[in-house]
């Protein structure tokens, strides 16, 4: 039984990790081999129980000696990895026929969702094609690019999804990327590479300050690499539920559609408002559309990734219509 954790995909999620050291040592393996604090799943687990909290959190939410007093909200799943360390069924090599490999962090990997329920399980059912979940909580851009570039050949994939953003907490984001994006496609090669940018949740107020203008940047830096914003298809559903808005250095909790706010306080760039925290506490039923703790998407949003990853490959013409 996997403890109390958090594991992040996104920017203000990693720093999280950082602040309160809570990465689980029964779902990950210290693997010094792909960088200083570089981690992968271990091998051959069976229905590792996950508790995780079921709404948007603060550090100090995981990490206080009454975490499980402050956090009544959660949610357990299960994991099941595979021989070789990763999630979902064996797989050989080389492949019996077309693959696609999804490369990535927690959102990859499907967070706080059973093993068929992530998008590259969902992809895998609508396309009818194979799909490996390479997914890694907690995977950090330059250690899913050693990755790649150690183990990329072995999978035999002809498309390789590689859905991470930049490090931009991190000096010579950009250039470093442009490098990521050259050493993947030289492991890869022949296989095609695209990338897939996660979708950012109204929770995460860090990775929303940032997302501005990052992604024709992204685009500019990879050249002739296809790129697809999943936050793009997330934000055209058209759900009720809550979202988070900043509005003269307040943060505010608004329902959609209505633009009702609920509440509203101070936060920083990088944490939620007391307030809106403790209204998520107080009513159950407060959800942010498509995703449940302000950064992992649920099982209707890994839906609709998988489906607008299928739309967008078949557009690019690398799988066929069906």
């Amino acid at each position: 039984v996997v403890g109390f954790v958090i594991i992040g995909g996104s920017v203000r999620a990693a720093l999280d990790l950082q602040e309160a050291g809570l990465i689980s040592a029964d779902l990950l393996v210290d693997t010094p081999a792909l960088g200083p604090g570089a981690a992968l799943l271990r091998r051959n687990m069976k229905n590792a129980r996950v508790v995780a909290p079921d709404r948007p959190h603060n550090p100090q939410d995981i990490s206080a000696g009454n975490r499980l007093d402050r956090t009544t909200r959660t949610r357990a799943f299960l994991v099941n990895t595979n021989s070789q360390g990763f999630r979902g069924p064996e797989f050989t090599s080389p492949a019996p026929g077309f693959r696609i490999a999804a490369v990535g962090d927690s959102v990859t990997f499907g967070w706080g969702v059973s093993d068929n329920q992530s998008w590259p399980a969902q992809l895998n059912a609508i396309t009818n094609i194979e799909v490996l979940n390479l997914g890694i909580p907690a995977g950090e851009t330059e250690m899913l690019t050693r990755l790649v570039v150690a183990e990329g050949k072995k999978w035999d994939a002809d498309i390789v999804l590689f859905s991470e953003w930049p490090e931009f907490m991190r000096a010579g984001h950009w250039k470093a990327y442009a490098e990521q994006i050259v050493r993947l496609q030289e492991a890869i090669a022949p296989a095609k590479l695209a990338i897939v940018l996660p979708p950012v949740s109204s929770f995460d107020p860090l990775r929303m300050a940032v997302e501005h203008g990052a992604i024709d940047r992204v685009k500019k830096t990879v050249g002739d690499v296809p790129v697809l914003d999943l936050s793009v298809p997330f934000k055209a559903q058209a759900q009720a539920g809550v979202i988070l808005r900043t509005q003269e250095g307040q943060q505010q909790l608004v329902r959609v559609p209505t633009g009702e706010v609920l509440t509203q306080g101070s936060g920083a760039p990088d944490r939620i408002a007391p307030e809106i925290i403790s209204a998520f506490e107080a009513d159950p039923s407060l959800a942010e559309p498509l995703f449940f703790d302000g950064g992992h998407p649920t099982v209707e949003g890994n839906r609709v990734a998988a489906e607008a990853i299928a739309s967008w490959l078949r557009a690019l013409g690398w799988i066929p219509h069906s």
